[in-house]
């Protein structure tokens, strides 16, 4: 329990501190970038491709419950499918700005399909977590914890539904929503959104691990 312990925690640390380093190098490089991916292809693609790729590598190691009888998939299949859409998503880059190629993965797909790969990737890569939280985390006996993890799903629905409705307006809209959404950077904050929502689950369900192993081990102690 102690190495699933800090498994979840340093997802939940991981996923918090990805948009705040991201702002952080932003600040001192020219600024924030229109999303979370379009980090990619500035000064801060290290510390973007970095921390999705040890949110990855945890994710491989995750271990949680065994598969129930109603249930299709054990909990550490759900973090492997994840943690392989995540470090998709840092492997394969989004749309260049400039039309050229910046990682070994567009060459070999080409600079067009990469992004249909990023967004392939990163659609598992939430729905999984979203799936977490609504189905796997919310399993606890606990009724303010069950109760923040299905907020942070709904949160994470919400903001995949809002970065849809976001891109349609940027790419397909008037030139007025267009511009709303670039001024704005919804699309970052939107996504923000989803991954502190990801980060505020895994470090509660942390916490719930850390407080039922001192239960235990205070009624060990206990016992004649």
């Amino acid at each position: 329990m102690g190495v699933t312990f800090r498994v979840r925690q340093a997802l939940g640390w991981l996923g918090f501190s990805l948009p705040v380093l991201l702002i952080l190098t932003g600040v001192f490089s020219g600024g924030l970038a229109p999303s979370v991916s379009d980090f990619f292809h500035t000064l801060s693609r290290d510390v973007y491709v970095g921390v999705l790729f040890s949110i990855g590598v945890f994710l491989f190691v995750y271990e949680g419950y065994d598969r129930q009888p109603d249930e299709t998939l054990a909990d550490n299949w759900i973090a492997t499918i994840a943690g392989i859409s995540v470090i998709g998503v840092a492997l394969f880059p989004n749309e260049s700005p400039t039309g050229e190629v910046a990682a070994l993965t567009q060459h070999i797909v080409g600079v067009k399909l990469s992004p249909l790969f990023h967004y392939s990737s990163a659609f598992v890569f939430f729905y999984c977590m979203g799936h977490f939280c609504m189905f796997r985390f919310a399993k606890t006996q606990d009724l303010r914890r069950r109760r923040i993890y299905r907020r942070c799903g709904w949160a994470i629905i919400l903001s995949c539904a809002g970065l849809f409705v976001a891109t349609i307006m940027r790419q397909a809209g008037t030139p007025a929503m267009s511009d709303f959404v670039t001024q704005w950077q919804l699309v970052f904050w939107i996504e923000v959104l989803g991954i502190w929502a990801f980060s505020l689950a895994w470090i509660v369900k942390g916490s719930g691990d850390k407080e039922l192993l001192a239960d235990l081990i205070a009624g060990a102690k206990s016992d004649p």
